[in-house]
């Protein structure tokens, strides 16, 4: 990391790191880390943890990984940059598939190369947020410092934010439109939509379409939806789930489907 990237994790607001990375022109390049290539910004949490270590959130990927094997489905709902993507193309397989779904538009190209980069055939990028029912939904689109952080839940800061429509899409109708009989895991990591997203999955939920349920939970973001971790965990386990644990450094709560 130079000493400009340093500075920048440390300056706040981060809408003021923002301005000075721009201004210092840091923006995406072509990286080898490990046995892959990524298109990423270095500036970024994202860019910064994976160059400073190689393997982004190691415990959570090995525990992902792990749940996957040749011929399989993963859904990536939260795909962001698509490292998780990524690592689930490499699992499955060329016989398996990988959907990588995210809304934030200045993003698909750098999923899109990233996929191109290494070769990944077996990944496609399905452009949508995800709810119960068709339509368009405004996204309060967070620096780039970390993308990951943007969602459609307002805050008290999303007049500094810019704006971006995105298409809403129910998770069943994307699941039918490919035909998939069987998802192997599903990640969702959306920023307070967690229900949201279930719920569209519709009879699927119930009928154990999905059998790994990988959930981050975002408990302040949930508050403002007027719903909680609660209804989100009651909702899986009414619908055959029971939880194996939580990894990773964030809330990310692993389901399996129960036998």
């Amino acid at each position: 990391m130079t000493l400009a990237q340093f500075l920048l994790r440390a300056v706040r607001p981060v809408e003021l790191a923002e301005l000075l990375k721009r201004l210092l022109g840091i923006s995406y390049s072509e990286q080898r880390i490990g046995t892959r290539t990524y298109w990423l910004d270095p500036a970024s949490n994202f860019g910064d943890r994976l160059l400073s270590g190689e393997t982004y959130e190691p415990e959570f990927s090995a525990h992902l990984v792990g749940l996957l094997k040749p011929g399989d489905v993963f859904i990536d709902l939260g795909a962001n940059e698509g490292y998780f993507s990524l690592l689930a193309s490499d699992a499955v397989g060329a016989s398996g598939r990988v959907y990588a779904i995210e809304p934030q538009a200045r993003l698909w190209p750098v999923i899109l190369h990233n996929f191109a980069l290494n070769q990944k055939l077996n990944c496609t990028l399905l452009p949508y947020a995800v709810g119960e029912q068709e339509g368009f939904i405004e996204m309060l689109l967070f620096p780039s410092l970390n993308t990951g952080a943007t969602t459609a839940v307002h805050s008290r800061r999303r007049f500094l934010h810019t704006r971006q429509k995105a298409a809403v899409m129910p998770l069943a109708k994307m699941i039918e439109a490919r035909r998939i009989t069987r998802v192997a895991a599903l990640k969702i990591d959306i920023e307070g939509y967690e229900l949201f997203a279930l719920k569209s999955l519709g009879r699927h939920l119930a009928e154990g379409l999905i059998e790994n349920l990988i959930v981050e939970m975002h408990p302040a973001q949930l508050a403002e939806l007027g719903q909680s971790v609660h209804d989100v965990e009651q909702l899986l386990e009414n619908s055959g789930y029971v939880r194996s644990g939580k990894h990773g450094p964030g809330g990310n709560e692993f389901w399996h489907r129960r036998k």
